[in-house]
C-alpha cells in the first residue's frame, strides 16, 4: 500500500491529523482505492512510550474506498465502493 497526504498536524484536542489523504493500489499507482478527506487518531502517549497499545480511536471523515478486484476478475465488473 502507497499513501499520500497533504497535510500532517498534531491539535491537542483531535490528535494527529491527516488531511487530504489517498491511499493507493501497491501494485498500481494509478489505482487509488481511497480518498479521505479527514483522519484523526487519539493517540495515547504514555501508552506508546511504554510499547503498549496506544491508540484509542481513529475518526474518519468523508471517506471513498473502492475496493480492487481480484486477479482474474473481468476488469469491466463493477466494483464495490464504500461512501461516507
Amino acid at each position: 500500500m502507497e499513501a499520500s497526504v497533504r497535510r500532517l498536524t498534531l491539535d491537542p484536542f483531535r490528535g494527529l491529523v491527516a488531511q487530504d489523504v489517498r491511499i493507493y493500489d501497491y501494485k498500481n499507482r494509478e489505482n487509488t482505492i481511497a480518498e479521505i478527506s479527514r483522519i484523526s487518531l487519539d493517540v495515547n502517549y504514555a501508552a506508546l512510550l511504554q510499547r503498549q497499545a496506544f491508540l484509542n480511536a481513529i475518526d474518519i471523515r468523508n471517506a471513498q474506498v473502492t475496493l480492487p478486484l481480484p486477479e482474474g476478475a473481468d476488469p469491466k465488473s463493477p466494483h464495490a465502493q464504500i461512501k461516507n
